[in-house]
C-alpha cells in the first residue's frame, strides 16, 4: 500500500467478513449482501449498523494506521523539500518581500489614503493574494502540484481584478465594494432554496426582500449588468475598446494585459473542475496508474506563476502610492522571482533526468 504499508484495510475487512460467517453462517452473509446490492436505499440504516464493528475496530487500529500514514508522509515531504529547495527557498523570500512591503505600505499611507476605496480594496487584494501564496507554497513543499496550480489560478484571478481597480480608480472601486450587496442576494437567494432540504432554519420573513430592494437601487444606478457577476465592472469595461461589448474575468484579463497566460489560465482549471481532461491529463504523475497522493513532479509551473502574480500585484499596490523605496523593493522581487524561476525549471529537468534513468534501469 506504499506509504502506508504496514496498515492492510482489506485484511481487516476480510476479518471482519470471517467473524460474521463463524458467527451467523456463510448463507446469512451471502444473503445479506444480495439485499443490500438489490435494495441499498432501503437497506443505508441496516448497513450502518451491521459495520459498527468493523468501524470500532478500524478505530482501534487507527494510532499504528495513522502513525504510518504520517511518517510516509514525513518522508515523503523531506525528499520533495530536498530536491526543490532551493527554488522553495527563493519563492519564500519573494513571499516576505511582499508581505512586508504590503504591510508597511498599509500602515504607512492608511492616515493619508485610509478614505480612499482604492486603497482600502487594494491593500484587502494584496493581502489576501499573500495568503494564497502561502497556500501555495505549503501545496508545493507538500507534493500537491495540481492543487498548487489550482491556487495560482485564484491569485491570477485576484491579481488582474487588483489591476483593473488600479487602472480605473475611485469609481470602479466603489462599485466592486457595493458588489458584495448582490453577492450576498445571490446567496440569500441559493440559501431558501437549498434549506429545507437540508433542515436548516428558513429565512427571516422579508430578509430576501430586503436584499431585492438593495440590489434593484444599484441597477438602478448602475445599469442592468451590474447584477450580474463581475458586474461591478461593466462600466469601465466599456470605456475600454479591446474589450467593448465584452464581459467577466476573460474582459478584465485582456485590458490588464495579462491575456497572454490565458493558456496557463486554462491548464490550471483542469484540476479545479470534474471534467475528463482533469481526470486523464496529471503533469504530477509520469507512472502508470493513478495518482492518488503527493508526488515530485509538476510544482515547478505553479511555484513560477505564483510569483509573477505576487510580483504584480504588490507593484500595482506600491504604484497607488510611490515612495522612494518602492523601485528598490519591486527589482528585488523582480530579481529573485527571475532566480527562483530558473531554480524551478532547473529541478523540473534534474527531476525528468532521474525519471528516465529510473525508468531505463527497470525496463532493463
Amino acid at each position: 500500500m506504499g506509504l502506508d504499508d504496514h496498515f492492510d484495510l482489506h485484511a481487516v475487512v476480510d476479518g471482519m467478513l470471517a467473524e460474521l460467517v463463524e458467527e451467523h453462517g456463510e448463507e446469512w452473509v451471502v444473503e445479506r449482501s444480495d439485499r443490500l446490492e438489490a435494495a441499498f436505499g432501503r437497506a443505508v440504516d441496516t448497513a450502518l449498523t451491521d459495520a459498527t464493528p468493523l468501524a470500532e475496530d478500524l478505530k482501534a487500529a487507527a494510532p499504528e494506521m495513522l502513525e504510518g500514514r504520517r511518517r510516509g508522509r514525513r518522508e515523503y515531504r523531506e525528499m520533495i523539500e530536498e530536491h526543490w529547495a532551493p527554488a522553495c527557498d527563493l519563492y519564500e523570500v519573494v513571499l516576505r518581500i511582499a508581505f512586508e512591503a504590503g504591510t508597511d505600505f498599509g500602515e504607512t499611507r492608511a492616515e493619508r489614503l485610509g478614505d480612499r476605496r482604492a486603497f482600502v480594496v487594494l491593500t484587502r487584494l494584496h493581502a489576501r493574494a499573500c495568503r494564497i501564496a502561502e497556500e501555495i507554497l505549503v501545496l508545493l513543499k507538500n507534493g500537491y502540484g495540481q492543487g498548487a496550480l489550482a491556487r495560482w489560478r485564484t491569485l491570477h484571478e485576484v491579481t488582474c481584478v487588483a489591476m483593473f481597480i488600479a487602472r480605473h480608480g475611485e469609481a470602479v472601486a466603489e462599485q466592486y465594494l457595493l458588489h458584495d450587496v448582490v453577492e450576498s442576494w445571490r446567496a440569500i437567494r441559493e440559501y431558501e432554496r437549498c434549506a429545507p432540504a437540508l433542515g436548516y432554519e428558513p429565512l427571516a420573513e422579508g430578509e430576501l426582500d430586503e436584499a431585492t430592494q438593495r440590489v434593484d437601487r444599484l441597477v438602478e444606478r448602475f445599469g442592468k449588468p451590474f447584477k450580474d457577476q463581475y458586474g461591478w465592472s461593466a462600466e469601465a469595461l466599456d470605456r475600454e475598446p479591446e474589450a467593448r461589448g465584452l464581459r467577466g474575468f476573460a474582459a478584465i484579463e485582456k485590458v490588464v494585459e495579462l491575456d497572454h497566460l490565458r493558456a496557463h489560465y486554462r491548464f490550471a482549471s483542469h484540476p479545479t473542475h470534474g471534467n475528463a481532461k482533469g481526470v486523464l491529463f496529471n503533469p504530477d504523475f509520469s507512472g502508470d496508474g493513478v495518482l492518488a497522493g503527493p508526488s515530485p513532479e509538476g510544482l515547478g509551473d505553479a511555484g513560477h506563476c505564483g510569483l509573477i502574480s505576487l510580483t504584480q500585484l504588490t507593484t500595482t499596490l506600491l504604484t497607488l502610492d510611490t515612495g522612494p523605496s518602492m523601485p528598490l523593493v519591486i527589482g528585488a522581487m523582480l530579481r529573485l522571482g527571475d532566480e527562483a524561476g530558473d531554480a524551478f525549471l532547473a529541478a523540473a529537468r534534474a527531476l525528468d533526468d532521474q525519471l528516465v534513468i529510473q525508468s531505463d534501469a527497470s525496463a532493463a
